[in-house]
């Protein structure tokens, strides 16, 4: 859609793939990911209620924990 109002538009990365959540320490939590080809960074959302999100990171990593 985007490309046929702006032929030159880029669009955004897929999103990532192979998301793995594992404990991290006594009470965090560890999130990683397969890399996505073309992307700078990732940003990283939580939701207590999973209807509004909120970017609680901004990273270069493949992965991010809470802990």
């Amino acid at each position: 859609m985007l490309r046929y109002f702006n032929p030159l538009a880029v669009f955004p990365p897929e999103p990532p793939y192979a998301l793995h959540v594992v404990q991290d320490g006594a009470r965090g939590l560890r999130v990683a990911w397969d890399p996505v080809v073309g992307a700078t960074h990732y940003t990283v959302e939580s939701s207590s209620d999973g209807k509004g999100f909120a970017e609680v990171a901004n990273v270069t990593a493949t992965s991010w924990s809470t802990g």
